[in-house]
């Protein structure tokens, strides 16, 4: 294993800066250091950057800042040796200090399996992620393992929903996330204002990886995936009329971080998308364009609906109850076995909508909504199981102005650690959750 045997010739094709191609070359080499060469079978490059969709800037210095990730499935010929991982992390994780990357944004991640456990769960794990591994996965070094997956091509028929549908809490909670505290007073600093328009211009294009596959057509990356819905689907059909536009204009920003609308106006588009698709998957996926306005009607369906939007796999249906009830002792909560049946997801999302809604009628009319602060802390007190938030949230529908700014941000970081410790650390502890709210330092 060395830089002569590296398949990196796709930098090239995909006119990527020559520092990716430093960046690839430098964690192919620490993948050999720690592991051993000759214990390392295949590396494989997913996601945005092997499909030629990674997304960087250019500074000034000539300094690349990446807002993509890095993504690896590394294939060992046996079973990693303990602390193998840990030390694959912290040697990752240094890079980005070193190669001087100011982007919260940017994340190495990989995968670690042995030969057996790569041919035998990867291909079962009937994901999108799974399907552009397999698709579009590009071997950097060893063996090329993508040719055939053990139980056949993961089509739009098995594709596991549970996880595709829950895109939608994904990416709002991520947008939700990393909004900058400064969005309330239309003083984003010009990096903040870069990261978000980003992030809202990526959450909009994962739309469409929740919407085409329910209509039967699952076709990996974002530029495919607008191609198909311009070239099949008449505007104005499923989404908004001006839609069509929005979303290729999305794709341009993710690409190119090229020109584009207002913040205001594209969190606009951005929400009344997403209020479309769940309105589609909430009526049994008959067209429905749905205008921001219809925001209360819509969460209203979600957390009544006795459809099952997140089916999940009989083995994740155990993860998801063995680690919530974690969860719910972590949490104090009072009814740990009640709480860890309950399907919370919906109620998630719901909180979400309202929850950004109130920000957009904030940016566009100097006035945060009472009625979706006492929405979202209702919400948040089902969730978390403590009344105090519903409790003062009806205490400061009664005042104006900065006092509804202050419990928006106060609802916003209750929910976010709430989300930290459910679905994003790996087991709910203070020291994990920390590690990962230092990433959108204002929720600390």
């Amino acid at each position: 294993m060395g830089p002569d045997t590296y398949n990196l010739g796709f930098c090239d094709r995909y006119g990527y800066p020559g520092t990716v191609k430093q960046h690839l070359t430098e964690m192919l080499d620490q993948i050999a250091r720690v592991l051993g060469m000759d214990a390392v079978r295949s590396v494989i490059l997913f996601g945005s950057t092997s499909r030629g969709e990674l997304s960087y800037v250019v500074r000034g210095d000539g300094q690349i800042d990446l807002l993509s990730d890095y993504e690896f499935v590394i294939v060992t010929r046996r079973r990693p040796a303990g602390g193998q991982y840990s030390a694959l992390k912290e040697a990752f994780d240094s890079n980005k200090a070193r190669w001087g990357i100011r982007s919260p944004l940017f994340h190495i991640e990989f995968l670690l399996n042995s030969t057996v456990r790569f041919a035998i769960k990867t291909p079962l794990v009937r994901r999108i992620g799974t399907y552009e591994l397999f698709e579009e996965g590009v071997t950097l070094f060893g063996d090329n393992l993508l040719g055939h997956p053990l139980g056949g091509r993961i089509t739009a028929e098995n594709l596991d929903y549970g996880n595709t549908n829950g895109l939608i809490l994904e990416r709002l909670w991520w947008l939700l996330f990393y909004m900058p505290r400064s969005a309330t007073s239309d003083q984003m600093a010009f990096a903040e204002e870069e990261i978000i328009n980003y992030l809202t211009a990526r959450s909009a294009l994962e739309i469409l990886a929740v919407f085409l596959p329910h209509e039967g057509v699952l076709v990996s990356g974002y530029g495919r995936r607008v191609e198909w819905l311009t070239r099949h689907y008449p505007e104005g059909a499923y989404f908004d009329d001006s839609f069509h536009e929005y979303i290729s204009n999305c794709l341009d920003h993710k690409l190119n971080l090229g020109a584009h609308d207002s913040f205001v106006n594209n969190y606009n588009h951005l929400l009344g998308g997403y209020l479309s698709l769940l309105s589609y998957l909430l009526s049994d996926k008959k067209p429905h364009p749905t205008p921001v306005e219809a925001l209360p009607l819509v969460c209203d369906q979600l957390v009544r609906t006795e459809k099952n939007l997140f089916p999940d796999p009989f083995h994740r249906t155990l993860q998801r109850l063995r680690k919530d009830y974690k969860v719910a002792l972590f949490l104090g909560i009072s009814s740990p076995i009640s709480w860890m049946w309950a399907e919370k997801r919906p109620c998630a999302v719901a909180f979400l909508l309202y929850a950004h809604g109130a920000l957009l009628e904030y940016l566009e009319k100097r006035s945060m909504p009472a009625e979706y602060l006492q929405e979202a802390a209702g919400l948040l007190t089902w969730l978390t199981g403590d009344s105090r938030d519903g409790e003062r949230a009806c205490c400061q529908a009664e005042r104006t102005g900065d006092d509804r700014v202050d419990e928006w941000m106060r609802l916003c970081r209750r929910f976010v650690h709430f989300v930290v410790a459910w679905r994003v650390a790996p087991r709910p502890a203070a020291g994990n959750m920390q590690e990962i709210l230092q990433r959108g330092h204002w929720w600390k």
